[in-house]
């Protein structure tokens, strides 16, 4: 194939010999479609995440309601297990149910930062 005038066969973007190689076009859609499905796959995880995180937010401020409507007869220590008992009224001891030998409706933790943290016994 002859050049055409101004044009250097080996600067055209396309090949121009009869062994060449083959100039496909690209699917465009397919990347375009993969791009968009790891955006997705992205932005699903991140809200079940967020979602996650709610949820323990809103468990951790109503086991606190929970444990600041028993009656605390002292100060309590962080990082010490309490235990929730509720007879004629609710209190907070330092007392295990072995020990104290009522039915115990809860166990919790003073956390660090000031909020109660729930105990699974």
């Amino acid at each position: 194939m002859p050049e055409k005038e101004g044009q250097i066969k080996s600067l055209l973007p396309y090949d121009t010999s009869r062994g060449g190689q083959v100039i496909a076009q690209i699917d465009l859609s397919v990347i375009d479609s993969n791009r968009k499905s790891k955006l997705y796959n992205y932005a699903s995880a991140k809200m079940d995440d967020i979602k996650r995180q709610y949820e323990e937010t809103i468990a951790l401020w109503e086991w606190n309601e929970f444990v600041d409507s028993f009656k605390i007869g002292f100060e309590p220590v962080v990082g010490k297990t309490y235990y929730l008992y509720e007879a004629s009224t609710k209190f907070l001891s330092i007392l295990s149910p072995t020990e104290f030998r009522k039915e115990c409706i809860g166990v919790t933790k003073l956390n660090s930062d000031g909020y109660w943290e729930k105990v699974n016994i």
